[in-house]
């Protein structure tokens, strides 16, 4: 009589049909289709559970919580904006600063389509916890872009430098700019193409 040994799967980690192994980046990965697709509030472990095909456990071993995958959903979403941002910023260097944020503006209004048109007005109806701690993960996001505008405005050699005092100092208008694309993008209005006017009135 032969005997055979084999390995007996940890039942803790299986369920009928579910996968036992999934990484990190898949999970994160399924959580930003399904935020895309549902907005961020459809969010909750058991639903990326259910994305993954995994069991809520096996989501728990990578994130210990619901807002931490809130946070790196946003993370990533903000992370792929700013990929197009950079290739604006390298097409644009040198040359017209209105023009750069007009490119600008196009890729972040194309981002929020790809994602969600009400991706910012989901992180107002997240829990206060969740959503403090998303809009802390933006704010960290929009320094990146905020730099990047200003190292397009003094890229541009036609502005006048001894315009950017006062009120009109390049950190300044960094933070007007890409407060107003924010506002822009998420209400579906022109107030990007007002302030594109009136700075190219103003530093010109």
């Amino acid at each position: 009589m032969s005997l055979y040994w084999c390995q007996v799967p940890d039942l803790r980690t299986l369920e009928m049909g579910k996968r036992s192994v999934i990484t990190s980046e898949e999970i994160l990965e399924q959580a930003y289709q399904l935020a895309c697709e549902q907005g961020l509030r459809s969010l909750s472990i058991r639903s990326i559970a259910a994305a993954c095909d995994v069991s809520v456990g096996t989501v728990y071993n990578s994130y210990a919580s619901k807002t931490e995958l809130i946070n790196d959903v946003v993370g990533m979403f903000w992370q792929r904006a700013f990929a197009e941002t950079m290739k604006t910023l390298a097409a644009h260097e040198g040359n017209d600063f209105i023009a750069f944020c007009e490119a600008l503006s196009q890729s972040l209004k194309s981002a929020l389509k790809e994602f969600r048109k009400d991706f910012l007005s989901d992180l107002s109806a997240l829990s206060e916890s969740d959503r403090l701690s998303a809009q802390k993960r933006e704010q960290q996001s929009f320094i990146h872009a905020r730099a990047g505008i200003k190292q397009a405005l003094l890229g541009d050699p036609r502005i006048k430098q001894d315009q950017l005092t006062g009120a009109l100092t390049p950190d300044a208008l960094a933070a007007l700019v890409w407060e107003t694309l924010i506002d822009s993008a998420r209400d579906n209005m022109g107030y990007d193409k007002t302030l594109f006017e009136l700075l190219r009135s103003a530093l010109y």
